[in-house]
C-alpha cells in the first residue's frame, strides 16, 4: 500500500514519524521464501507539481521524478512546505517457498499483471520471458482480465532458457554457501548490490577447474543431479532431483521443501522433498545441518531495508540443502546471530500420525 501526501492551502506543515520497520521487514517469510520489502518513507521537493498535476502526470513512482529524494528514519521529524511530496509506503507480505521452484507459467502472469517486472522475474525466479502467449495453456483468461492483463502485452516462460538459467543460479547458492556449523567462526555474506541470485554469478561465473570441489559441485548442480560428488568444503553431495526423494514412508510433510520419514529402522528422519538428502533425527533441527548463505537485504528485495545502507547490520540469512540447493528457510539476522532452531514435533505427536490416530 503506498500513499502521497502535500501541504495544501498551508504555508508549511510539521511532519512527525513515530514508526517501525524500515531497516528491515516485520513479517517473517515461509518454507524458503525470500523477505518481503520494509516500509518506505520519502519525501521529494517538486516545485512544479501542480503543473505536473494539471498535465496528467502523476507521480508514483519518485524513482522517475528527476528530483533528489529523501529515505527518512522511521522516527524523525522534518517541516515540509507546498512542493514537497511525502511517501509513506507500507511493508507487504514475504513469500512462500523456494523462488526457484515457483511455476514459470506463474510467474508470466504476475509480471503482465504488473507485480514486479522481467528484472525481478530473471533474478529472483530465474525465468526468463518472451513475448507471445503464456505457455501450456494453463491461463484463465478471466483470472489474466481480472488483474487488468493488457493481451497485446502478452508474455511466455523461456522453459529452456529457465531451466538453464535456474540451475546456474542453484549452482552458485551452493558455491557461495558455508555449512551451518561453520556459521559462528568463519561468518561472511556475499557483497554484491544486484538483485537476487544474479550477483553470486559476479563470484561463481563458471567452474573453477576439473579437479576443484566447487567445480564439481557447480556441475552437479548444473546437470540436476549431485551422484555422489563432494562440495566446496569437502561435505558429501548425494541428492538427484530426479529420484523417489524418500528411502520410507513420509509422515508429515513440512511445507513444499521438509518432510518427516519413518524409516525401515523405526526412527523419524528429516528429508529434503526434493532431493530425499538426509538432514538429521526429528529431534534435531535442519538448520543446523544446512548450508547457510547469507546475502544483503537488498539483494533479496529492492526495499528490503531502507534506512543506514551506507553501515548495514541485517542481511538474509537463506539455509540451503547441502545436497540439491533448495532453500527450506530463510530469515532476517544478523551475521554472527546464533541458529535459532524452528519448532520440533514431539514423538509422541508422530508416532500418532504414523499410526493414523
Amino acid at each position: 500500500i503506498q500513499r502521497i501526501y502535500t501541504p495544501h492551502n498551508v504555508d508549511f506543515a510539521y511532519l512527525l514519524l513515530w514508526n517501525h520497520g524500515a531497516e528491515f521487514p516485520n513479517t517473517a517469510p515461509m518454507d524458503g521464501g525470500l523477505p518481503n520489502g520494509a516500509n518506505r518513507f520519502l519525501v521529494a521537493s517538486v516545485p512544479d507539481f501542480t503543473d505536473r498535476m494539471k498535465n496528467g502526470i502523476l507521480p508514483l513512482d519518485f524513482d522517475k521524478l528527476g528530483v533528489k529524494v529523501d529515505h527518512l528514519p522511521a522516527k524523525s521529524d522534518r517541516l515540509i512546505v507546498p512542493g514537497d511530496l511525502v511517501l509513506f509506503a507500507a511493508q507487504g507480505t514475504p513469500g512462500f517457498g523456494d523462488p526457484l521452484e515457483r511455476d514459470p507459467d506463474l510467474v508470466a502472469e504476475d509480471v503482465m499483471a504488473g507485480y514486479y517486472g522481467e528484472e525481478v522475474a530473471r533474478c529472483l525466479y530465474g525465468v526468463i520471458l518472451t513475448e507471445g502467449s503464456v505457455s501450456g495453456g494453463s491461463v484463465s483468461e478471466d483470472l489474466l482480465e481480472s488483474r487488468g492483463v493488457l493481451k497485446i502485452e502478452s508474455l511466455q516462460a523461456d522453459r529452456q532458457a529457465t531451466e538453464s538459467l535456474r540451475k546456474r543460479y542453484t549452482a552458485a547458492r551452493l558455491a557461495a554457501s558455508k555449512p551451518a556449523a561453520e556459521l559462528n567462526t568463519t561468518t561472511t555474506w556475499i557483497d554484491t548490490d544486484r538483485l537476487g541470485w544474479e550477483g553470486l554469478l559476479d563470484y561463481y561465473p563458471q567452474p573453477e577447474g576439473p579437479e576443484s570441489g566447487a567445480n564439481r559441485t557447480n556441475q552437479a548442480a548444473l546437470n540436476g543431479n549431485a551422484g555422489q560428488q563432494v562440495n566446496t568444503f569437502g561435505h558429501k553431495v548425494d541428492g538427484n532431483r530426479d529420484s523417489d526423494p524418500t528411502d520410507g514412508s513420509v509422515v508429515v510433510n513440512y511445507g513444499e521443501s521438509l518432510q518427516l520419514s519413518l524409516t525401515e529402522e523405526g526412527s523419524y528422519r528429516w528429508k529434503c522433498a526434493s532431493c530425499g538428502n538426509d538432514y538429521c533425527d526429528h529431534t534435531d533441527s535442519p538448520k543446523l545441518h544446512s548450508n547457510i548463505l547469507v546475502l544483503p537485504l537488498n539483494s533479496v528485495h529492492p526495499w528490503a531495508s531502507t534506512v543506514r545502507l551506507d553501515s548495514q547490520r541485517f542481511f538474509c540469512r537463506i539455509y540451503l540443502c547441502p545436497s540439491c540447493g533448495r532453500s527450506f528457510a530463510s530469515e532476517v539476522s544478523r551475521p554472527d546471530d546464533p541458529i535459532i532452531p524452528d519448532a520440533l514435533p514431539e514423538t509422541e505427536w508422530l508416532v500418532g500420525v504414523a499410526s493414523g490416530r
